[in-house]
């Protein structure tokens, strides 16, 4: 039996309302200029997460890559065993200040 689930109650900020805030905050750089920035550190934890497998933002947390073998899962519906192929993810993992921040512990 499936369970309702509860309505978002948070309204995510798009992406243009995003890039103004982050301008407004630091008050040196025009919309454009932060929307710039904000790519090139993605792309910057990209290529290091490509090359080392991990990412540490200072205050922030790690980005890890993650490796899954492949394997063999149940198909409920028809009973038969699948294979799953290999896949990477990303993990992360949050520093202890941004946890200390939320009382996390």
């Amino acid at each position: 039996m499936a369970t309702k689930r509860t309505p978002r109650r948070y309204e995510f900020v798009k992406k243009n309302e995003f890039f103004k805030i982050l301008a407004d905050k630091w008050g040196f750089m025009d919309q454009q200029s932060t929307q710039n920035y904000y790519y090139g550190l993605i792309r910057v934890m990209c290529n290091e997460l490509k090359k080392k497998g991990m990412v540490r933002l200072p205050d922030f947390g790690d980005f890890y890559l993650v490796f899954h073998k492949q394997r063999r899962s149940l198909n409920v519906n028809s009973g038969l065993f699948e294979f799953l192929p290999p896949k990477k993810t990303i993990k992360y993992d949050a520093d202890y200040k941004l946890k200390k921040y939320f009382n996390i512990s």
